[in-house]
């Protein structure tokens, strides 16, 4: 079993959310639509809401020194979603999409939302093994924020996607 701070659980999700402002400031420049370019100048502006919260959150714990106990298979999870989410390379995305003659907001939108449904996965993966009640307090508001805006993502996809407002799921 390994041990964490619960100013580690903090500073991973500031860097996850910073990542997040990043995004959603440079996505703005990669379209023309100014129904999408005022949703991510608002998902940026959460996402800088969700920091501010992480740092006050942040700022009670440095005196505690408070920790939680994981199990080698969180510790894999941890390394799969800081690979693949909180140190994504923004100027990577902003290549690819630049490459594309038609800066496609389709893929922006789906980019997103992949964004959003993985910082929710993370956030509910810390909550499983954090004990902490302002931790796991502060990580159920925001993990309700996040999925607030997947669904915000969906509807503007499903308006400027015909194929994906034309998919069905089986429920």
């Amino acid at each position: 079993m390994k041990e964490y701070l619960l100013t580690d659980i903090v500073a991973w999700a500031i860097k996850i959310e910073q990542q997040g402002e990043l995004f959603y400031e440079k996505a703005c420049g990669y379209t023309d639509d100014s129904e999408i370019k005022k949703l991510f100048m608002y998902l940026k502006s959460e996402e800088v809401k969700h920091i501010r919260r992480f740092n006050r959150l942040g700022n009670s714990f440095r005196k505690s020194n408070a920790f939680f106990s994981v199990d080698t298979r969180f510790e894999d999870l941890l390394d799969a979603f800081m690979r693949g989410m909180a140190f994504f390379d923004v100027s990577e995305i902003r290549d690819k999409i630049a490459r594309r003659k038609d800066r496609n907001t389709q893929d922006l939108l789906r980019l997103a939302m992949d964004i959003e449904l993985n910082t929710i996965l993370f956030y509910r993966t810390i909550d499983e093994y954090a004990k902490s009640g302002p931790v796991r307090k502060a990580l159920k508001t925001i993990i309700h924020e996040e999925e607030a805006h997947l669904v915000k993502l969906k509807g503007v996809r499903k308006e400027k996607d015909p194929l994906y407002g034309e998919f069905r799921p089986l429920l």
